[in-house]
């Protein structure tokens, strides 16, 4: 017969990892057995129990215990365990130093000096009900408003409330943009027309405002203290307006604006009385309203014998129904009138009869 004589393996129960305060003790080993040989290393320097199965240890700085277990026939057992000490804790938040933006997003973050990962962090607004978590935090006031940190540090070692305000700048708060058409009625504007263009603000700040106005997004004109300005407009259809206000801080609020620009109108009469009393004296365009962009290309007068007896020799005024200083007789005749934007653009060609009269 052949007895095999099976040995067991050495008893362990060693720890998990854990954290303790500053002065608090933790048993390393909770089970072992008087056949085996237990031994321990460790980078804790006030540790010298290497020998005992079970050891209670106070360390005063975070360690690492190595456990080797042997009975001398069987492999040897080996564990450690994590000891973190939380010793004496100093927090300071950090955030913004100057003033802030109405909204704008900022960072809050609490450095903790003698933590852990395990802390906790627990931030609320003062007279308010939003709550944040975490050592860092991002927020938008929009008004000053002062953030309270209840921290505590793990294992529930050390308990420190500190806050931070965030001061918020009052900035600007702007209502309307006033639009006033400078050339005619404020209920139509034509292409052309100059109008005047102010900002409708409220705000403490006295001056070192920065008013941008832009049309679409291309830049009209830019500075300190330009609340209203004049500008003409050189195009039709819904054109929006809109202006930057920027504070010294460099805070900003945009408000825009749109009106409709309709294209003028005018026509040509089919007769004039060139008779000297200042009544429809002159035979020319009849526009809706001034039109400083409009042009005339072509303005020609023929006689019915189809003689050019005027050919847009005074632009301002039109045909006074002479040709080469004499009168002409009253009659019908023939015109051929072109008429376009400035920069080339088409807005009419007009042909008819028109009749001379006295």
């Amino acid at each position: 017969e052949i007895f095999i004589e099976v040995l067991p393996l050495p008893v362990v129960g060693i720890a998990e990892d854990t954290i303790i305060c500053l002065g608090e003790s933790v048993q390393l080993n909770f089970a072992s057995d008087n056949m085996s040989a237990y031994t321990w290393t460790s980078d804790d320097p006030n540790f010298t129990d290497i020998n005992n199965p079970e050891p209670v240890v106070t360390p005063a700085q975070t360690s690492t215990y190595t456990l080797s277990a042997s009975n001398g026939i069987c492999n040897d057992i080996e564990a450690s365990v994590l000891v973190e000490v939380i010793g004496s804790v100093s927090l300071d938040i950090v955030g913004p130093t100057g003033l802030v933006c109405s909204g704008d997003e900022i960072s809050l973050v609490a450095n903790v000096t003698g933590g852990s990962s395990e802390d906790s962090f627990n931030w609320t607004v003062e007279n308010g009900t939003d709550t944040f978590t975490g050592d860092s935090i991002i927020v938008a006031p929009e008004e000053t408003t002062t953030y309270v940190l209840n921290y505590t540090s793990a294992g529930g070692c050390e308990t420190i409330t500190d806050s931070y305000t965030v001061t918020v700048e009052e900035g600007v708060d702007i209502t309307g943009i006033e639009v006033s058409n400078l050339d005619g009625s404020d209920d139509q504007f034509l292409l052309g027309h100059n109008i005047q263009l102010t900002a409708i603000y409220n705000t403490a700040i006295t001056e070192g405002l920065t008013f941008s106005w832009y049309l679409d997004t291309t830049l009209i004109t830019s500075g300190v203290g330009l609340a209203t300005i004049e500008t003409q407009i050189l195009q039709d259809g819904n054109l929006n307006y809109s202006v930057v206000i920027e504070t010294p801080t460099g805070c900003s609020e945009t408000l825009n604006t749109i009106i409709n620009v309709l294209l003028p109108m005018f026509g040509v009469p089919n007769i004039f009385t060139p008779n000297g009393d200042e009544m429809n004296d002159f035979f020319n365009i009849t526009p809706e309203e001034s039109m400083p962009l409009l042009e005339v290309m072509e303005f020609k007068v023929y006689n019915r014998w189809g003689q050019l007896v005027y050919d847009n020799d005074t632009p301002d005024t039109g045909w006074d129904g002479t040709f080469n200083g004499k009168p002409q007789p009253i009659e019908v005749y023939f015109y051929s009138i072109k008429i376009a934007y400035l920069g080339g653009e088409s807005a009419g060609e007009f042909q008819g009869n028109v009749t001379l009269a006295r």
